[in-house]
């Protein structure tokens, strides 16, 4: 395993010194691009043609190296199947209690979808905004008369990393961190990227701890 580790941060320090020397081609070849905006725009379009052939295999090998933490994670996933937003933590004035009162066939539903096209897309930085859209709709499912702190998103994420059911979420979000831009992980974008695997780390921990009722792990 430290050999695979170790094989994987060599290929994450070569990813980043080529996307560095194209954007630097870029830069070099058009005067205009020199500008904040410009080379945002430059490197967005690099990295969706860099990483598309390449992303499936990358993170075939990320999921290798964390392949305790994604089995740790489907083991709650299955364990906690049937728990409410409530079991995790999220307070009762932030998800509907009457089944009529649901935007979908359980609490957060539209954010575990649009949490779940993460693993279809090729590129970090449209994975970024997947998980962005994702935190939105958290917010947009929550009763119109409550309002959501930022103590709230964590353990409404974790209720939805639950409701997922998909470990490579454990994967993807550790080879994002990796690779996204650090200007976007000082904004909004990142605070959701880290606030996401916090709440996969709890999900992963949750089957050593039994933190629910006996009759909700059966």
């Amino acid at each position: 395993m430290r050999a695979l580790k170790e094989h994987l941060k060599a290929i994450v320090k070569d990813i980043h010194i080529a996307i560095d020397q194209l954007l630097s081609l870029c830069l070099l070849s058009f005067e205009s691009l020199n500008t904040a905006r410009s080379k945002d725009l430059c490197l967005a379009s690099i990295e969706e043609a860099f990483f598309a052939p390449l992303w499936t295999a990358l993170v075939a090998l990320f999921r290798k190296v964390y392949m305790d933490r994604e089995q740790a994670y489907e083991i709650s996933a299955k364990l906690y199947q049937d728990a409410s937003p409530g079991d995790v933590g999220v307070p009762l004035k932030l998800f509907p209690q009457e089944p009529g009162a649901l935007q979908g066939s359980y609490p957060y539903e539209s954010a575990v979808q649009e949490l779940r096209l993460l693993t279809t897309d090729r590129c970090p930085q449209r994975k970024l905004e997947c998980i962005d859209y994702s935190s939105l709709n958290e917010v947009e499912s929550t009763p119109k008369t409550a309002a959501i702190g930022a103590d709230d998103l964590l353990p409404i994420l974790s209720f939805v990393a639950l409701q997922c059911r998909c470990p490579q979420l454990v994967s993807e979000c550790a080879a994002l961190e990796e690779f996204i831009h650090e200007g976007y992980l000082i904004g909004e974008e990142g605070y959701c990227l880290t606030s996401l695997r916090s709440a996969l780390a709890y999900v992963e921990s949750l089957h050593a701890i039994s933190a629910l009722p006996a009759h909700k792990l059966t």
